[in-house]
């Protein structure tokens, strides 16, 4: 087991686990309740309960992809970035110019290479040539008719939907990545799950209400209560915090959450689509669901380099 799943030697990678399937066994029996009592709304209950059947499928392949070890938590993680960008792709129309789709898709592989390497430096230069790469294409065509709206495009894909998640894959080059990664992963999906539920059977009052009509102040307000607490019950698993990085984290989980719930919700509005994708019932595609890791995963990335001494070799 040890040999094919080496994650499960740590016991972070144990502990969490447990973590999460207290939590879910928690969060069902919940549901099931207000689902037979009079007192939930229908509707609100029966749309939690949906998206709970997909977190059944999404818990364990997270921890499948941590447990196989560094290498493939990367290389998964990499093939989710690139998912991202074809579905990005697809809804904005930019998957029709393929040329530039295939330059993405090669600068974000070159991406999670460096990651894989563990070349800090290179890391956070690749970007940049990327972008150059990128403006450099209607050159090469001597065209110009439409290029600004593909190369601005082709930009957010390669930042936001490569370099961004790219982080928690760089993540694992630290001595305590499995605490770390599965710490932000379970928080960020906690917030979530938290602020939909408290949303649904409390909201009253909407946090953006042209972006994302279902987000609430109470559904926020819900989410960060969740978060602290689990942060704090989680503390003595955070090697090399302090008090403050803990609230750091709490923001992280819940204010960037929220931003990368709502950056991809005005994409959506503003090219008309309901979801960026169908694969995952009840939340559409895997960006509609991985949408606040984009955002949480280069904060907390740099939190952990900048202020927890040690743990990464380069």
């Amino acid at each position: 087991m040890s040999t094919w799943f080496p994650s499960v030697a740590d016991p972070a990678y144990l502990f969490y686990l447990r973590v999460v399937a207290v939590v879910l066994v928690v969060y069902g029996l919940v549901l099931l309740a207000l689902k037979l009592s009079p007192l939930g709304e229908r509707d609100a209950v029966h749309k939690t309960w949906i998206a709970y059947r997909a977190w059944l499928v999404m818990g364990p392949l997270i921890f499948l992809s941590v447990g196989l070890g560094r290498r493939p938590f990367i290389a998964l993680v990499g093939l989710l970035a690139l998912l991202f960008v074809r579905e990005f792709s697809r809804a904005t129309g930019l998957y029709e110019d393929r040329a530039f789709v295939l330059v993405v898709c090669l600068w974000v592989i070159a991406l999670f290479w460096s990651a894989l390497i563990g070349r800090y430096g290179f890391f956070v230069a690749m970007p940049v040539y990327g972008i150059l790469t990128l403006f450099m294409l209607p050159s090469f065509r001597d065209q110009y008719e439409g290029m600004i709206q593909r190369v601005g495009l082709s930009v957010v894909a390669l930042v936001y939907l490569g370099w961004m998640p790219a982080h928690l894959a760089f993540l694992a080059n630290h001595r305590d990545w499995i605490a770390y990664a599965l710490f932000l992963i379970v928080g960020t999906e906690l917030n979530d799950a938290a602020a939909y539920l408290a949303g649904r059977l409390f909201g009253r009052h909407k946090l953006m209400p042209r972006i994302s009509p279902n987000k609430t102040v109470e559904g926020a307000i819900g989410s960060l209560a969740v978060v602290a607490a689990f942060t704090w019950g989680v503390r003595g698993w955070l090697p090399g915090f302090t008090p403050a990085l803990l609230v750091a984290s709490v923001l992280i989980l819940c204010f960037g959450g929220i931003l990368g719930d709502l950056a991809i919700s005005f994409v959506k509005r503003d090219v008309g689509v309901k979801d960026m994708g169908t694969l995952i019932p009840g939340h559409g595609g895997l960006l509609d669901r991985c949408d606040s890791l984009l955002v949480t995963a280069p904060l907390f990335f740099h939190m952990i380099r900048y202020f927890v001494r040690g743990g990464f070799a380069a």
